[in-house]
C-alpha cells in the first residue's frame, strides 16, 4: 500500500525552528505535549503559558521533590469556550503525574 493512500492520525506537518532566534520552538514543544494520550491543545496551550520553554518545566521540576513534581501540573486551569459558554478545569493529579514520568524518566521502557 503506498503512502499516498494511507491517513495518519497523529501525523503533522514539521515545524521548522530558527536556530539563531529560536523561533518555532514553541510550536515543537506544543506538539511534544500533545503526543501525550487525553492531553487536548487547549491542555498544552495552559501548560505551555505557564512554562513557555521545555527548558522552564524542567528546571520547575529540578526544584521539587518527587511528589511535588508529580502534582506540579495538576493545578493549572484550562479555560474552554467564550462568554457564557467559557468553562474552567484543571490538568489533574493522574495527567500531571504521567507528564512528569515522561519529562523524567530514565528508564526508556517503562510504560508511561
Amino acid at each position: 500500500m503506498k503512502r499516498n493512500n494511507i491517513q495518519f492520525v497523529n501525523e503533522k506537518a514539521s515545524v521548522k525552528v530558527d536556530a539563531l532566534t529560536g523561533q518555532g520552538s514553541t510550536k515543537v514543544w506544543k506538539q511534544m505535549l500533545l503526543q501525550m494520550h487525553n492531553l487536548s491543545p487547549d491542555m498544552a496551550d495552559a501548560i505551555i503559558k505557564m512554562y513557555p520553554t521545555i527548558h522552564a518545566l524542567m528546571s520547575a521540576y529540578q526544584g521539587c521533590s518527587c511528589k511535588d513534581g508529580e502534582n506540579l501540573l495538576a493545578d493549572i486551569v484550562i479555560r474552554r469556550g467564550f462568554g457564557t459558554l467559557l468553562n474552567n478545569r484543571k490538568i489533574g493529579p493522574e495527567l500531571s503525574k504521567r507528564i512528569y514520568k515522561m519529562m523524567t524518566c530514565q528508564n526508556g521502557s517503562e510504560i508511561l
